[in-house]
């Protein structure tokens, strides 16, 4: 596994199990909001991804998770412009999305 797949890992681990503390307290949405549960949703993604994206013989697998963060970014770069209360949260989900895609299509062509 390489450092991006357990840094990807270790990022939706801490979405799924911190979801509550960071919906609230750093994001400051109220405790009755959806937030959690998206936040752990994405989680999930960040994880089911490292697991298939770990030690992949295929470079286009790479490439397709690169895409697929690609297109979360964008879905929050949406919702961004939508929403004003989710605008610091997007934005923040859009950036690590977009980090780890420039990872994705880092790695080396085997």
């Amino acid at each position: 596994m390489s450092r991006v797949e357990l840094a990807r890992g270790a990022w939706g681990i801490c979405q799924i199990i911190g979801a509550d503390v960071v919906s609230t307290r750093v994001l400051k949405f109220k405790r009755e909001s959806a937030a959690p549960a998206v936040i752990r949703v994405l989680g999930a993604r960040h994880l089911a991804q490292a697991l298939v994206t770990s030690d992949a013989p295929s470079v286009i697998i790479h490439r397709v998770g690169a895409a697929v963060d690609m297109l979360h970014a964008f879905s929050m770069a949406v919702v961004a412009v939508i929403d004003h209360d989710k605008r610091r949260a997007a934005l923040t989900s859009a950036g690590v999305a977009l980090v780890f895609a420039a990872a994705e299509l880092q790695r080396p062509r085997r």
